[in-house]
């Protein structure tokens, strides 16, 4: 299979519906994480405006990200986090933290 691409993501996916706000064109819109890595996000928008390339992604619970959209969809966007390798590994150890704390039980 030598000279073949095969596509592998470097970081875990966590799929959520955190609320969302993307600012971009100096207008913010409010939203719905579909999914996060340490490396991008997947989210629905009330508004989507096609022309839209780099904006702020706001996580409630998570944080804020610049962003680069690497995807249109019908419904919002898919975005590049605009994070060197050492933030990566940062967020991935947050991401894991947030999405699989221990569940203690009930006193």
């Amino acid at each position: 299979m030598t000279g073949q691409l095969h596509e592998h993501r470097h970081w875990t996916r966590y799929p959520a519906e955190n609320p969302v706000v993307f600012t971009s064109n100096g207008r913010s819109r409010k939203g719905r994480l579909r999914d996060i890595s340490a490396s991008g996000a997947a989210f629905e928008l009330e508004n989507v405006d096609s022309d839209d390339d780099r904006g702020m992604l706001t996580v409630d619970d998570l944080g804020v990200y610049e962003t680069q959209v690497i995807r249109d969809m019908d419904d919002g966007f898919a975005v590049m986090l605009n994070l060197d390798e050492g933030e990566q590994a940062t967020l991935q150890d947050e991401l894991a933290d947030y999405f699989y704390q221990e569940d203690q039980g009930f006193d």
